[in-house]
């Protein structure tokens, strides 16, 4: 059960002040809630991003915010030994990108309960979510669970809904004391997420642990995505969403580095983050100028003008990163086109290969006929 009694907030010089008292109420088999009575009193942007959230009565988060932010804690000595490549952070980040989350920072830390507890604490309270990757499997090295309740100084408990899950999928026998029960053994106020599959609607088989604003991932990249994408739609910022222009200049960073500076100090709007991504190695360009914002109509402005203060003709117009998923539509296009020369092509004796190509230099020994009213692939 929820209840708030009027509760409203006032800045004062990046700070906010909450006027009036909310009450959280839940029964006690659930998560601990916050009370807060900080009435009159200032609390930083980021304490109030973490301690205005409060539980839906389904057991969601509803943030009291539109800026949801995020925090990853990448967990592993075989992250940082260089002995597994890390490609959580980059899913992590792509889908909260997608989620209107904003990820704040990243942190990739060594199998420590004490280590865990000090980062998921700090992380918990400056970000809306974190999200941790690795070290809850069954073995010695396996300390995610255990970090994350003390950061929170809740014991280890035998979780039984996840024991019954283990015992279906790893086999009737297992007893409490089994070593495979070690992923059984969650924070004692930890919920269970099982989402939905977005591909089939149906609920998630496995759930991911949360506590808190803590959510609890495997290591396993697939398991990783699979479960996040289960938890997704709960985890969407339900008010903002990014928008990005990308403006490619054919110049390098150090011909245009006046522009650049000039747009950032006195074009660029309040909202807007703009980024200079130098690529030496493009046929096609040489620097890769990225806006984004919530407001879709300020970056797009933005963009234009970015371009407008850039050397004619070195920005690329209609670059197509993926040619090769359009290329029939093209082709076509052009075969049916009104042009006289293509024209002179429609009548059945005269023939167009298309040969495809699969990357840059490897040519398949298939050449297949077309003509310009059908193009076979």
């Amino acid at each position: 059960m929820l209840t708030i009694y009027n509760l409203s907030l006032i800045s004062v010089k990046g700070q906010f002040t909450i006027n009036y008292v909310y009450k959280l109420r839940k029964s006690y088999n659930k998560l601990r809630l916050f009370h807060l009575d900080y009435i009159g009193k200032p609390v930083s942007r980021n304490s109030l991003l973490f301690s205005s959230r409060m539980m839906s009565s389904d057991g969601g988060i509803v943030s009291k915010t539109s800026s949801l932010t995020a925090g990853i804690i990448i967990i592993g000595d075989e992250v940082l030994k260089g002995q597994t490549k890390d490609t959580n952070t980059h899913f992590f980040c792509t889908r909260l990108n997608e989620l209107g989350v904003k990820v704040e920072r990243v942190s990739i830390i060594p199998d420590r309960v004490n280590t865990i507890a000090e980062e998921v604490r700090l992380f918990s309270e400056r970000y809306s979510y974190v999200f941790t990757s690795g070290g809850i499997g069954p073995t010695h090295d396996d300390m995610t669970m255990e970090g994350v309740a003390k950061a929170f100084s809740e014991p280890i408990e035998l979780k039984e809904e996840v024991a019954i899950l283990l015992r279906r999928y790893l086999g009737k026998d297992l007893t409490d004391e089994s070593s495979q029960m070690k992923l059984a053994r969650i924070p004692r106020n930890a919920q269970l997420n099982y989402g939905v599959n977005p591909r089939t609607g149906e609920s998630g088989k496995y759930p991911v642990v949360s506590v808190n604003n803590v959510y609890i991932f495997p290591g396993i990249p697939f398991l990783l995505q699979r479960s996040f994408n289960a938890i997704a739609s709960q985890l969407r910022n339900p008010t903002d969403s990014f928008h990005s222009e990308t403006v490619l200049c054919v110049r390098d960073e150090f011909q245009v580095v006046d522009v650049l500076n000039d747009f950032a100090s006195n074009h660029l709007p309040d909202g807007v983050s703009f980024g200079s991504y130098p690529d030496y190695f493009n046929n096609y360009y040489r620097t890769k100028l990225v806006l984004s914002s919530t407001d879709k109509d300020l970056v797009e402005a933005s963009s234009l003008t970015l371009i407008s203060l850039l050397p004619r003709s070195s920005v690329i117009r209609d670059y197509q990163p993926h040619p090769e998923s359009i290329a029939a539509d093209n082709l076509n296009r052009i075969l049916n086109s009104e042009d006289e020369y293509f024209s002179n092509l429609s009548g059945e004796r005269s023939r167009v290969y298309l040969i495809p190509f699969i990357g840059p230099s490897m040519l398949l020994p298939n050449v297949f006929p077309v003509t310009p009213s059908k193009i076979v692939v």
